[in-house]
């Protein structure tokens, strides 16, 4: 579930709301936390090591690593 926080956007040039997630196995695109437990099982937890923090402005969908 990603949670949602008013940021600065770059590209809008002023605060927006971004949506606050945690990739999977596929860089930049949002998981659930069912499907992330699952890889998290099947590789003994290294692919919650190689998670990055990500953020998504609401009004231009620009994605941003945090």
């Amino acid at each position: 579930m990603a949670k949602t926080e008013i940021r600065y956007c770059k590209r809008c040039w002023k605060d927006t709301r971004h949506d606050i997630f945690k990739d999977g196995p596929v860089r930049g695109q949002k998981v659930d936390s069912v499907e992330r437990t699952f890889f998290a099982i099947i590789t003994l937890g290294f692919t919650e090591l190689m998670t990055d923090k990500w953020q998504q402005c609401q009004v231009c969908d620009k994605k941003e690593r945090v």
